[in-house]
């Protein structure tokens, strides 16, 4: 069944979700904003989408449910702050620091994902590999969150830097 002012039910199902993706509004752009290459956002919406709709039909959870979940169970509280000194040569350290707020938290979450995704430079299979880090992740078993406790570990080693806070 079609409703008025659709021209089929896929259109039906893709409004449906941008209204429902509305009420989360940050999340939705800054995982966009994190896809889009080049400055095609138009690109970036229709791979998020795709995916958004693959998760709500492969899940039979609310898929802002299952976001959430993954952003949580990947979400670092502290991270480290590569600087580098230049003289006569590049001396690099590390400091660690905390991700103050939750949207900063959340945006760094997004880039993690994003950033393991594209490890495989497949833009074909993006959607699919998006939804299914989603899905694992909010399952609270895949490889990022094996990465946010080794970086923990590490923030850990180099907790002797933390009081060198010059940035």
């Amino acid at each position: 069944m079609i409703l008025k002012g659709y021209k089929t039910e896929k259109h039906r199902d893709q409004n449906m979700v941008l209204k429902n993706l509305k009420k989360t509004t940050f999340l939705k752009n800054s995982f966009e904003n994190n896809i889009m290459i080049n400055g095609l956002k138009t690109l970036a919406e229709k791979q998020f989408l795709k995916s958004i709709m693959l998760l709500q039909k492969s899940s039979l959870k609310n898929y802002k449910l299952i976001l959430l979940l993954a952003i949580i169970n990947n979400m670092p509280i502290l991270y480290l702050k590569k600087l580098k000194k230049k003289k006569k040569q590049t001396i690099i350290t590390y400091i660690p620091y905390t991700l103050a707020t939750q949207r900063i938290r959340n945006n760094f979450t997004i880039k993690l994902i994003i950033k393991k995704l594209r490890k495989n430079n497949n833009d074909e299979f993006f959607k699919l590999k998006l939804k299914n880090i989603i899905l694992k992740s909010s399952k609270d078993n895949v490889e990022i969150i094996d990465s946010k406790r080794k970086l923990h570990e590490f923030v850990y080693i180099k907790k002797t830097f933390s009081h060198f806070r010059w940035f």
